[in-house]
């Protein structure tokens, strides 16, 4: 017997039509809330170096953006190095989800390495860094 989805009136035929593949559900596996959209994420870093010391920063950020690119679900990343000031930065990177960043965060925690060089990291920064996540709208 053919049901349609309260929400969008689709028809669900098949248990993958159902929410959660639950032929008892009322709503479709496309209107389910119960799980968090998948949809790709951009993060970013801004990291200011104290003075002179943006050359040691660069290294250890070439270290941490080398882990990143090792990580499952990451589409894109790069450093980059400001033109008017060689002591600031961003990191930028670009995942499938939000499961892939969140993986990121994750494996830099329980990585010695890379604890110790994120740790290596702050201890020549000048301020806290500045970090920001968002979803992609294209």
């Amino acid at each position: 017997m053919e049901k349609n989805c309260v929400v969008c009136g689709m028809p669900m035929v098949e248990p993958a039509d159902f929410a959660g593949g639950n032929p008892e559900s009322r709503v479709c596996a496309h209107c389910d809330t119960s799980k968090p959209p998948e949809i790709r994420v951009t993060t970013y870093g801004l990291f200011r170096a104290k003075p002179g010391q943006g050359a040691q920063l660069a290294a250890l950020l070439h270290e941490h953006v080398e882990f990143v690119k090792k990580l499952n679900g990451l589409q894109e990343t790069f450093a980059g190095q400001s033109l008017d000031n060689p002591d600031h930065f961003l990191v930028f990177t670009k995942w499938e989800d939000f499961s892939g960043h969140d993986r990121m965060a994750h494996a830099v925690l329980n990585d010695a390495d890379a604890r110790r060089t994120f740790q290596e990291m702050m201890d020549v920064l000048e301020t806290e860094p500045a970090f920001g996540r968002f979803a992609i709208l294209e």
